[in-house]
């Protein structure tokens, strides 16, 4: 029934008695869909009004709730059962038997599931396996190629052994060839198929290498980049063939810039450039940084920087394109390779005044990163002799803790003496290049680019140990407009830095030095010519006292350990000994001079048994030092019959010499 405000009053409709098994009146019905189970009746009438919508919805009595935390009934929605509380209803008590009956609950998920059919095999589930179990189960679910991948593994592990026969080798890889067929381009970018694949690529025969070739050529790019595969391109510029190699190099065509970004791919790079790659190759690679026009249209001819500038439209715009290309790269890892040290070094000789003072400023402390390469070490020297003072102090400091390193590299060592020429702090020089240079002085002196770092303080561009194209290049610094000191003042600075010093560290180490061989000798003889007689007095007293506590043996058999079976010693007091003579010192400081007065008669008198020793008498003898001559003549005194008993040639020399006085 109505109300005067249309609400639906429900106390109006007397309730039946009894909602079960009942027809209802001639009225409309609502079907609430409950269960089989669970069934109960509406209210009847005609709903109009607002609530007219609301007359089709479901009302569950409080049983069809949800099921509780153990599996019990729960209560109803609180919308739905005040909606049910409305209607008042008695149940009968056929009704009361049917909700008295078990109820039908979902099952609960759980190990103990749903095994309706019998006849399909119970699955274990992950949780019940063992650890190794589960991991090879979800390997197999995750990587398709498990199980390809663990037969390769398993002949890989006796195939890599060095105890394999060259027979059993060739069968393991018949069998891994038949494995891993159509499947290579996916193993080899994994950690460990990869390795599998290098090592049939290393072992195996031109037929197992043609095979991985054949899968493998059209994606050596990706190949490059990966953090594995990039080895197994290795190992076809090492084993594959001519053709190979020429078609792993051409597939770097127009991606040379790109790739030199990328680490792993400009490692590959660096190989082919200096490895693989004939002149003309090299060239294309560099053209492609020149400009776009080349990298697209690429001349079948070796040019360079220089040549490609001239044929440019707008040379201006190329220098500045490499340069920005340039900019890029200094501060990746890449900058160490030795094509972008030779990109440096050109742009360099091309480039105006400004553009080089901006590539100075930004290398910065990176140069220590390019001394191991002829083009970088030369690049490194472009940055000294152009850069200003602030730009210099700044590459000195990059240097510190390097110095010694440097100056044992075999282009690096330039790099120090471009300092020596052109830094006008020699205080700066001397704080950190020489302050290192001499806590290590034996190392270098041992060493074949070492010393020359040494000799060139105290003796700068001297021909006897530096030769002329090295000092041709080293005078391409001399016309820096930066450098205002003059040379001349500069190298006596350095000089008085570093010669006491230098000489201090010779007579501390001189029987080290005088019997290691190699160029240590020349060093030796030209640091200390250089220097003046009481710069090297040290030196010289240290060698007369090496010389006087060794006697010289007369016995053929006997091993003898002494000074002149040395022969980079006996090169050494050679040279000294002539140079006394040339330059016509006759005082007593120098060299010979020092070993007359410090070495004993009774010693030098033993010299005379041996070809050399004579030999030295008699060059001691030419000097025209007095000490020299009077202190020989005393030694030799009572021995005339000794020297014309000697077959020694040198005997018969200074026998001849003696009677000449």
């Amino acid at each position: 029934m109505k109300t005067k405000k249309g609400a639906f009053n429900t106390a109006a409709v007397p309730p039946p008695k009894s909602y079960s098994g009942m027809k209802l009146p001639k009225q409309k019905r609502v079907d609430f869909n409950l269960s089989p189970e669970v069934k109960s009746s509406a209210p009847t009438g005609d709903v109009k009004g607002k609530y007219a919508k609301a007359s089709g919805r479901k009302i569950f009595p409080p049983t069809a709730g949800k099921l509780g935390k153990h599996g019990k009934p729960g209560s109803a929605n609180r919308k739905m059962a005040q909606a049910t509380s409305e209607v008042p209803s008695k149940a009968s008590d056929e009704e009361k038997s049917a909700t008295d009956q078990p109820e039908h609950r979902p099952h609960k998920r759980g190990p103990e599931g749903n095994n309706d059919d019998a006849s399909e095999p119970k699955k274990i589930k992950l949780i019940e396996m063992k650890k190794k179990e589960r991991k090879q189960e979800r390997k197999k679910h995750e990587n398709k190629f498990y199980e390809i991948s663990k037969a390769a593994k398993r002949i890989w592990e006796d195939l890599r052994l060095k105890s394999c026969t060259p027979q059993r080798r060739e069968e393991l890889l018949n069998q891994l060839s038949k494995v891993v067929k159509g499947n290579i381009k996916q193993l080899i970018f994994a950690h460990d198929t990869s390795r599998v694949i290098e090592c049939m690529e290393h072992l195996g025969t031109a037929v197992h290498r043609n095979m991985i070739f054949e899968e493998v050529k059209d994606i050596i790019i990706p190949m490059t980049k990966s953090k594995y595969a990039k080895f197994m391109v290795k190992q076809i510029l090492r084993n594959g063939s001519a053709e190979q190699k020429q078609h792993v190099i051409r597939a770097f065509s127009t991606q040379v810039v790109s790739l030199l970004y990328h680490v792993d791919a400009a490692a590959i790079l660096e190989d082919i450039y200096n490895e693989y790659a004939n002149a003309l190759q090299r060239s294309l690679m560099l053209q492609e940084f020149y400009s776009r026009d080349l990298a697209l249209f690429k001349r079948d001819k070796v040019i360079t920087f220089a040549d490609a500038l001239a044929e440019s439209a707008d040379p201006a715009k190329m220098i500045e394109n490499l340069k920005e290309t340039l900019m890029k790269i200094i501060d990746k890892p890449v900058l160490r390779h030795s094509i972008i040290h030779h990109l440096m070094l050109e742009f360099f000789k091309s480039a105006d005044a400004n553009s080089k003072s901006e590539m100075i400023r930004a290398l910065g402390g990176s140069l220590v990163q390019m001394v191991h390469t002829k083009d970088g070490a030369r690049v490194a020297m472009q940055c000294i002799w152009h850069g200003t003072a602030k730009d210099r102090k700044t590459i000195i400091k990059s240097f510190k803790t390097y110095v010694a390193k440097i100056a044992r590299e075999e282009h690096g060592y330039m790099i120090l003496l471009s300092i020596f020429d052109c830094v006008d702090d020699t205080k700066l020089v001397e704080g950190i290049i020489i302050a290192e240079l001499l806590k290590e002085p034996v190392e270098l002196l041992v060493d074949a680019h070492g010393h020359r770092v040494l000799a060139y303080l105290v003796a700068p561009r001297d021909t006897r140990i530096f030769h002329p194209q090295v000092v041709a290049i080293l005078k391409e610094g001399d016309s820096s407009s930066t450098s205002k000191k003059d040379p001349e003042v500069r190298r006596q600075e350095l000089h008085k830095m570093s010669a006491s010093g230098l000489a201090q560290a010779i007579a501390n180490n001189i029987e080290e030095l005088l019997t290691g061989g190699g160029p240590t000798a020349i060093a030796l003889y030209v640091i200390l010519t250089s220097m003046s007689t009481s710069e090297a007095a040290a030196a010289f007293k240290s060698i007369a006292k090496l010389l006087d506590a060794s006697p010289c043996t007369i016995s053929k058999d006997q091993e003898s350990s002494h000074l002149f079976d040395h022969g980079s010693a006996r090169f050494f007091l050679k040279k000294m000994a002539t140079h006394d003579k040339d330059i016509g010192d006759k005082g007593h400081n120098s060299f010979c001079g020092v070993i007359a007065s410090e070495v004993k008669k009774e010693t030098m008198s033993t010299w005379i048994g041996c070809n050399f020793g004579a030999f030295f008498l008699v060059q001691l003898l030419e000097t025209g030092i007095p000490k020299a001559i009077e202190r020989v003549q005393s030694a030799l005194e009572g021995k005339h019959s000794v020297l014309k008993k000697s077959d020694f040639k040198g005997a018969a020399v200074l026998r001849t010499k003696l009677q000449g006085l």
